[in-house]
């Protein structure tokens, strides 16, 4: 199933993100349509107030401009295009409540690494 259950390691995680981040191209090759995934990380669900918007699959903070998936417990591929930056983070599996890395923890990490990025 695509939405959950994928079990990879980071740096496999890291190039699905930077084929996104590449507009679908992997190594110079178009894999991906790049107009199906300007629709992904678009918003299909808006949220009100400092809520994320959804795309297919993907987070879309319009604010920092950044893109990110979140995965069970707190694994997490954030997409930057205006620093052209690609960040995974990943937790402990099967990690629940006070253990994991909440969406909110996660962009405010984030936040940090683009400040760094500079």
């Amino acid at each position: 199933m695509g939405a959950f259950g994928i079990e990879t390691s980071p740096r496999e995680l890291a190039k699905i993100a930077l084929c996104v981040a590449d507009k679908g191209r992997w190594k110079g090759q178009q894999v991906l349509d790049s107009t199906w995934l300007e629709e992904m990380y678009s918003p299909q669900v808006q949220r009100g107030g400092n809520k994320h918007s959804f795309g297919f699959y993907w987070w879309i903070d319009e604010k920092r401009d950044i893109y990110f998936m979140d995965g069970h417990g707190g694994q997490f591929a954030f997409i930057s295009p205006e620093k052209n930056l690609v960040v995974i983070m990943t937790s402990f599996p099967n990690t629940q409540g006070d253990y994991q890395i909440r969406p909110e923890e996660a962009v405010l990490i984030m936040d940090k690494t683009m400040e760094a990025a500079n």
